[in-house]
């Protein structure tokens, strides 16, 4: 993660989340840390390299709300950042985690995510 994204803050008690989605012939995984002091970062993880690559990080500042929402398929995470875009309108962050093939760890983690974020 500090490798894509350098000034990116591990923080032990974050909520990690993996996400597996099926891509013509193969499986992208990526991660998601997210905690209230070290931000939001996403990364596609390339398995065979060991690596992670295309991050995206947000930090802690930069996050004005994070709300959880249930859907039928998948458990949504919505960031509201304190930036507006150009036409002033609030800049939102919508992350889905599918609820169809979930392992155990990221059940638990999902749990902690709620509950960090009081849903």
């Amino acid at each position: 993660m500090q490798s894509v994204i350098p000034e990116v803050t591990y923080q032990p008690e974050a909520v990690l989340l993996s996400v597996n989605a099926l891509r013509k012939d193969k499986v992208e995984t990526s991660y998601v840390h997210i905690s209230r002091l070290g931000g939001f970062f996403t990364a596609e993880y390339k398995s065979k390299q060991g690596t992670f690559h295309d991050g995206l990080y947000i930090p802690a500042e930069k996050i004005a709300k994070a709300s959880i929402y249930e859907r039928e398929l998948a458990t949504s995470l919505v960031l509201e950042l304190t930036e507006q875009a150009r036409d002033g309108e609030g800049i939102k962050l919508f992350v889905d985690f599918p609820k169809l093939s979930m392992i155990g760890w990221h059940n638990k983690n999902l749990k902690r995510l709620r509950e960090a974020l009081g849903a």
